[in-house]
């Protein structure tokens, strides 16, 4: 996307980008910038790791044309490891992305969320814990 910006006397063209991940104008660095930042907040040498919660493509209609869900989608994971977490008496630390569409750009509601391997316990020290799928969700 291009805007035409009018500055002083002389008229200068300047690219901008929509900050989408996908924009080939700019969202892989938007993204690797926020990324990094978010790494700056954790404790150096704090290990996470990378989980994708999905909706059943059976929902996605439902999702579609009640927007409002939206809102509750992120915290409903986060307090599902939250939960996990704490029946292992620990605080972990969590960033959430909710994407409403896939690499295809068709709806596809999902989260996307990187969650701290371990967290701190009630006497502040770090224990490890790593998240695995059928432990967190068992069908």
């Amino acid at each position: 996307m291009n805007a035409l910006i009018l500055s002083a006397l002389t008229p200068r063209w300047y690219l901008l980008s929509c900050n989408s991940r996908f924009c080939n104008t700019g969202g892989k660095k938007n993204t690797d910038q926020w990324i990094a930042q978010q790494s700056e907040i954790l404790p150096k040498g704090c290990d996470w790791q990378h989980i994708t919660f999905t909706i059943p493509r059976e929902l996605w209609e439902i999702i579609e044309h009640n927007r409002w869900l939206l809102k509750k989608l992120s915290k409903l994971v986060a307090d599902t490891l939250q939960d996990f977490a704490e029946q292992h008496g620990l605080i972990i630390g969590i960033f959430c992305a909710l994407h409403t569409f896939g690499r295809d750009l068709k709806f596809n509601t999902h989260v996307h969320i990187s969650v701290t391997c371990g967290g701190l316990n009630k006497h502040g020290k770090w224990r490890k814990l790593y998240f695995v799928k059928n432990v967190i969700m068992p069908k």
